[in-house]
């Protein structure tokens, strides 16, 4: 992989991305070999899995007479242009394979298999398995991109030139953060895995991406991993990152939200511990940061923690639920409060609504219904909304946001730490709300997302950012489609020319960083 020097780095950018987890419906195409996001292995004919065995990367270890295993490799959805449309499929060992759904037609070409595919689920299904010799180590690659493969990249060149250009890239969904069962160093992804989907990316890639981006990267613990996972993996970034690069370290993902695993976990952890609930699994979390934190600096990075910078989660809406997280006074051990153990950084999300669906605000759904049946189809009504909450009350419109950041800002700074956003970008969403099923309301949803004046709304978000203090914010995602679940992803392919989002990043990240040492 072509490395870019790290004296060519973006220090005085200001803004980095979430990487959009992998899946074979996504459109973000990050490594050039497909089959790092198939689904697991599967008897279409016999609806089952039963009857498939694998090794522990999930390639084929026996299939019972009469099973068939094949897997979804990639879904090219109907609404969307189709990136690649012709991939070469190679294989060691006995057999072939058998392919359906959106592939149109096959040759031999480059040493295996020419495949040309349309919309529709792409799958394949191993034929003549033989147990001796079994088919296995399957790569699918864009034709447009077989030369770079061979040449031994592993990323996609088209992917590369996007995220290239921010200062940071966060791991969260790359590692499969949410409900993670990551709990043991050596059953941790590994780069020999078939999918990387499930278990999520390994870290030695992750390491590579920030290094050939010149990126920092950020890495989200698992919540049930022990010590002596933590440890190993802040050996490994420091063996191999870049030394002028800083690794961002949080503990799990929002652990105060109660949709995740990892929240429900940290109430049970602090009911064993301290037999107490209330605010007491956010003290559990302040804990868990606190003790990465010191495992990071104290253990690893010893004579060289300034690389390492630790965040702490933080809801940004629920003023005052941090202070338990920080403070965490049950934590017997403790010598001095959770902040004091080498955390750098409260972390909240920097969302703007204008609540043009709030799931606690059916009045203002109301208002929205009505603003639907206007010539415009409520456009600039629900720009006007999100940029100001003009037409109804609401707390997070892209202006009203920045009492939100003032408010953890000045947290920050009495503490002597920074201000960064997780996430952030607008939440235009209809989930957990009937409206995430109604057809006009998403499809308002997805417009306003699309249309020239959401740089406005972007770009009063980050004014209101930067004037309450907040320093290095997180755009979430690089690249998704749009739909039911949200609109989240800056770009909706990886070739899209460009998006009113992603100019309003661009032209954010092209000014000087603002904070306190971000150019350092």
């Amino acid at each position: 992989e072509e490395v870019v020097h790290v004296s060519n780095l973006k220090q005085s950018s200001s803004i980095g991305v979430g990487l959009n987890g992998l899946a074979d419906w996504s459109s973000q195409f990050p490594f050039l070999n497909v089959m790092h996001w198939s689904r697991e292995w599967y008897d279409w004919d016999r609806r089952t899995s039963e009857g498939i065995e694998v090794d522990r990367y999930g390639w084929l270890k026996s299939v019972e007479s009469g099973v068939t295993a094949g897997t979804v490799f990639l879904t090219n959805i109907e609404e969307m242009p189709i990136v690649y449309n012709s991939y070469v499929v190679r294989w060691k060992g006995k057999g072939h394979l058998d392919y359906g759904g959106c592939v149109k037609e096959v040759s031999k070409a480059y040493g295996g298999d020419l495949i040309q595919v349309g919309h529709d689920s792409c799958f394949i299904r191993v034929v003549g398995f033989d147990s001796e010799d079994p088919l296995r180590d399957i790569t699918i690659v864009p034709e447009k991109h077989i030369q770079a493969f061979d040449r031994g990249a592993v990323f996609n060149p088209d992917f590369i030139e996007r995220v290239k250009v921010f200062r940071a890239l966060r791991f969260m969904d790359w590692m499969v953060t949410n409900g993670s069962e990551q709990q043991e160093w050596e059953n941790r992804p590994t780069i020999n895995d078939r999918s990387f989907a499930k278990k999520g990316v390994p870290l030695e890639y992750m390491v590579l991406l920030a290094n050939i981006v010149g990126a920092d990267p950020w890495f989200n613990m698992p919540h049930k991993a022990n010590s002596n996972y933590i440890h190993n993996f802040a050996v490994m970034v420091k063996e191999r990152l870049d030394n002028k690069l800083t690794a961002y370290v949080e503990h799990s993902n929002e652990v105060w939200n109660w949709i995740f695993p990892q929240t429900h976990f940290a109430l049970s952890e602090s009911k064993k511990l301290w037999g107490a609930e209330g605010d007491a699994y956010m003290q559990w979390h302040g804990m868990r940061t606190a003790g990465i934190c010191d495992i990071w600096k104290k253990e690893v990075f010893i004579d060289d923690s300034h690389r390492v910078n630790c965040v702490l989660g933080a809801q940004a809406s629920w003023f005052g639920l941090e202070t338990p997280a920080l403070e965490c006074p049950l934590w017997k051990q403790r010598q001095s409060a959770c902040y004091e153990h080498g955390i750098d950084s409260i972390a909240i999300a920097g969302y703007f609504t204008g609540c043009i669906n709030n799931y606690e605000n059916d009045s203002g759904n109301r208002e929205v219904e009505k603003w639907l049946k206007e010539p415009d189809g409520g456009m600039q009504k629900a720009y006007e909304q999100a940029l100001d909450s003009r037409h109804f009350e609401c707390e997070y419109s892209a202006k009203t946001m920045q009492d939100v950041y003032e408010y953890h800002a000045g947290v920050a700074k009495k503490l002597g730490l920074q201000l960064v956003a997780y996430e952030g970008g607008q939440h235009i969403t209809g989930n957990f709300h009937d409206t995430q099923d109604d057809e006009n309301f998403i499809g308002l949803h997805i417009r306003l997302n699309r249309d020239e004046r959401m740089y406005n709304l972007y770009q009063r978000n980050f004014q209101s950012w930067k004037k309450a203090g907040g320093g290095l914010f997180m755009h979430f995602v690089d690249v998704s489609i749009p739909g039911k679940h949200g609109s989240w992803g800056a770009l909706e392919y990886i070739t899209q020319p460009s998006s009113p989002k992603w100019r309003a990043l661009m032209h954010t990240n092209k000014r000087p960083c603002w904070w306190r040492g971000c150019s350092e």
